[in-house]
């Protein structure tokens, strides 16, 4: 197999979450010197990476979080004695 078309291949099942970034010299090997192999992995293998490599995994956090942080930080501010603008 060509070096572009195993870049192409690893490329693929990096962006899909099944490799992670750790294996992409190991996937490129395999995938130059034993094509079959490596079609086989992807066959048998799950996208278990997948969340890591996707933004919406954190979109769901609470927006509430921010103002909590915020005034908790001002609170400890005020306890501390410097002004809140101080941490900024």
């Amino acid at each position: 197999m060509s070096t572009r078309e195993a870049d192409a291949k690893v490329e693929t099942a990096l962006n899909g979450g099944y490799i992670t970034p750790a294996m992409v010299p190991w996937a490129t090997a395999l995938c130059r010197q034993n094509p079959e192999a490596f079609d086989g992995f992807m066959q048998s293998s799950a996208p278990a990476w997948a969340h890591l490599f996707h933004r919406r995994a954190f979109s769901n956090l609470p927006q509430t979080a921010s103002r909590e942080r915020a005034d908790a930080a001002a609170e400890i501010a005020a306890q501390l004695g410097p002004s809140p603008d101080a941490l900024d």
